[in-house]
């Protein structure tokens, strides 16, 4: 039997120990100590400082941070000049530039025959011939393109020619009326004008020709077209724009601005002999040097036309100018959005507003979306720069009124009888050319107590004035003055306001004396005089951020039209 054995594990040599301590230790000791050295014995270097200062002499220190002061100050002065020299250059190197930059625009502006002008911001207005419809524009009309929509009887041709009776007292000296509809009726526009303060005739208006030879007997003050093709009035109004000179403001100065070379049949450029000979040696020289146009100095910013168009969707394109089932029922549209493009932009550097009607009419079987459309497509909405709603309201809606159905009857003060009114509500849906989303109510005079058509009535405009611009206190039926100068105590009744505004001149002057007044107050006049000054719309903000000018009993204000009950 075979037994292991273990092996044996040789046992570890002992170390000696030794009493000589590791380096280690050795060393962090003789820190400590140096450590303990230095708390006891090491004097601050602040304390050292301030112990050095109270040693020296203090006229010796004093006249040392003297020394240091001035070396500062020298220093500072040193580096300013420098900063001044840089900024000089630098100044100068940019005034350079600058006037290299303006020198490069000028070349620039010569050979495209561009103009630059500064924006006018107190820019003359064309009145629309309503006081209440210039306060929702903003004071009236500049330039641009206005469409007046709404459904049918909201009064869109009756506003239409209003503004033409407008333009006739201004003097705007070129006027154009385009009627696609063929509904013009000879007798309402003089009656229209005549409420405007125009005594014209048809013939003095629209002047007449001679049958035989075709030139005017009697030159039109209004150019009357009746047509039916949309490209013409297109063509006329790019055509128009190139014969009239630019109007620009410089310097809060305006100038007529007539391109120094056109183009002939041919395509050519030629000298402008048209410009020359209204010019003749009257131009700016310097200008002409500069842009090789004639410049000539304008009396002021007012309109050098006025073009109105009734209606767009009587506008057919020659195209659809045909017996052709094959034409497109979107080719109107397609028409206006490229032919609009053409004369837009020239607008305001011509000093031209274009006042277009339109319709609105019901969306058939509408469950989903608009109830109501405009027709003739979307670009006349994007290029309007204004967009007036024209909508009939029924009694009920109309504030300070009362009484049902649409029509409202009252003693006449121009004959015996009575004056059949109806009333209209206006919003500028859209408005780039002055405040947008205003609102009012116009009174439409159906008839007289002669039984003829007289527009607008002045009578309602020029209470609605006085009402939104805080100048009278009261109800319709019995109100003051609170006109400044003009206050009265008496309550004004609404016959003795409608004699101040259409009575004659006996007629007015009673009332006055028993109002108090010194002389005859024609309010329409004043109202008129103060709205074009610019005050009116001053005070129209201010009563309505005052909220002075709230309509009594006001529960209008919607767009749907009631039915006569």
């Amino acid at each position: 039997m075979v037994t292991k054995t273990s092996k044996k594990v040789p046992a570890r040599k002992k170390v000696k120990a030794t009493t000589r301590p590791a380096k280690t230790s050795a060393r962090r000791g003789s820190i400590e100590g140096k450590v303990t050295a230095n708390k006891v014995t090491r004097v601050p270097k602040t304390a050292q400082r301030k112990s050095k200062v109270q040693d020296e002499d203090l006229p010796r220190a004093k006249k040392r941070v003297g020394k240091v002061v001035d070396a500062v100050e020298k220093k500072a002065k040193k580096i300013l000049k420098e900063v001044e020299a840089a900024t000089g250059v630098r100044s100068k190197i940019h005034s350079n530039i600058a006037n290299e930059i303006d020198n490069m625009l000028d070349g620039i502006e010569k050979d495209y025959s561009l103009s630059n002008t500064s924006m006018d911001t107190s820019e003359h207005r064309l009145s629309t011939g309503s006081l209440e419809l210039d306060i929702i524009l903003g004071r009236g009309i500049v330039p641009g393109w206005y469409t007046v929509f709404g459904p049918e009887q909201s009064c869109k041709s009756t506003e239409a020619t209003t503004i033409m009776g407008a333009a006739l007292t201004t003097n705007v000296p070129i006027i154009s009326y385009w009627d696609y509809e063929g509904s013009s009726s000879t007798d309402y526009i003089t009656n229209i004008l005549r409420i405007a303060g125009i005594n014209m005739s048809i013939e003095d208006i629209f002047g007449v020709r001679d049958p035989k030879t075709s030139h005017w007997t009697i030159k039109p003050r209004v150019r009357f077209y009746a047509e039916g093709v949309a490209e013409k009035f297109f063509d006329y109004l790019a055509k128009l724009e190139r014969a009239l000179p630019d109007k620009i403001c410089v310097k809060d100065k305006w100038y007529l601005v007539y391109p120094g070379k056109v183009l002939n049949s041919q395509g050519k450029p030629v000298m402008n002999k048209a410009a020359i000979a209204i010019v003749k040696d009257d131009y700016d020289k310097n200008y002409f040097r500069k842009t090789g146009k004639y410049r000539i100095a304008a009396e002021d910013d007012s309109l050098q036309a006025l073009v109105i168009v009734d209606s767009y969707p009587a506008m057919l394109p020659e195209k659809q100018d045909v017996d052709d089932p094959n034409n497109s029922i979107a080719m109107q549209a397609r028409m206006f959005s490229d032919q609009i493009k053409r004369v837009k932009g020239k607008l305001k550097a011509k000093r031209i507003a274009v006042i277009g009607v339109n319709q609105l009419r019901k969306v058939p079987m509408a469950m989903y979306g608009p109830s109501e459309s405009e027709p003739c497509g979307e670009a006349l909405k994007f290029f309007s720069d204004c967009r007036l709603k024209f909508t009939p309201r029924a009694l009920s809606g109309v504030p300070e009124v009362k009484g049902k159905g649409m029509l409202e009857e009252e003693d006449s003060v121009t004959g015996e009888g009575v004056d059949t009114y109806r009333y209209i509500h206006v919003r500028a849906q859209k408005n780039k050319l002055s405040t947008p989303n205003l609102e009012g109510w116009m009174r439409l005079w159906i008839t007289d107590c002669n039984g003829e058509g007289m527009g607008f009535d002045p009578v309602w405009d020029t209470f609605r004035y006085l009402r939104q611009t805080g100048q009278i206190v009261g109800k319709r039926n019995g109100f003051k003055f609170n006109i400044k100068g003009k206050e009265t105590k008496t309550l004004i009744s609404w016959m003795e306001f409608k004699t101040m505004v259409l009575g004659t001149s006996k007629q007015i002057k009673e009332v006055c004396a028993d109002l108090k007044f010194t002389k005859p107050f024609r309010v329409r006049e004043f109202c008129r005089k103060q709205l074009a000054s610019g005050v009116g719309i001053d005070l129209y903000f201010a009563t309505k951020k005052a909220g002075h000018g709230k309509d009594v009993e006001d529960e209008g204000g919607g767009d749907e039209e009631e039915s006569e009950e």
